[in-house]
């Protein structure tokens, strides 16, 4: 269902090296069904280089959330809360508040309710620059 969403590229290749060293006789036939109509596939650090220049574009405004949460085991619902607050306190330099984010541990009964808001900003056209980029080295330059 979601195959041809699904973006492809070789996340390692090891016959990279065999196939830039290795000889071979170049006819005028298998040159010229090589090098018509086929794209380079984007590789992995083009893919993971345009997501970081996009992510760069967008701004958090407003992020407040508060979540509740419990296990049958009081002591695991004490553990779970302990290895989540140093994250949260931890990052709430990135937060527009330092109560953007509240966690309620609840020690009654198994139990987890979120609830939050969240909002994003960014211009549209500021992407364009990084898309251009990507479909550029991807699929413009023959080399």
């Amino acid at each position: 269902m979601f195959a041809p969403l699904v973006p492809w590229f070789t996340v390692f290749d090891s016959t990279r090296w065999k196939k830039k060293h290795r000889k071979r006789r170049k006819s005028k036939d298998r040159e010229s069904k090589t090098s018509k109509g086929k794209h380079k596939r984007p590789s992995f650090s083009a893919i993971m280089k345009l997501v970081s220049e996009l992510l760069g574009k967008i701004r958090v405004t407003r992020c407040r959330a508060t979540v509740s949460f419990g296990t049958d085991d009081p002591s695991e619902t004490g553990r779970i809360y302990g290895f989540i607050v140093p994250v949260i306190y931890g990052s709430s330099w990135a937060w527009a508040t330092p109560d953007a984010i509240q966690v309620h541990p609840v020690f009654d009964g198994a139990r987890f309710e979120c609830e939050g808001e969240f909002a994003l900003d960014t211009i549209l056209v500021s992407w364009l620059p990084p898309l251009v980029r990507f479909a550029w080295d991807t699929f413009g330059r023959r080399r």
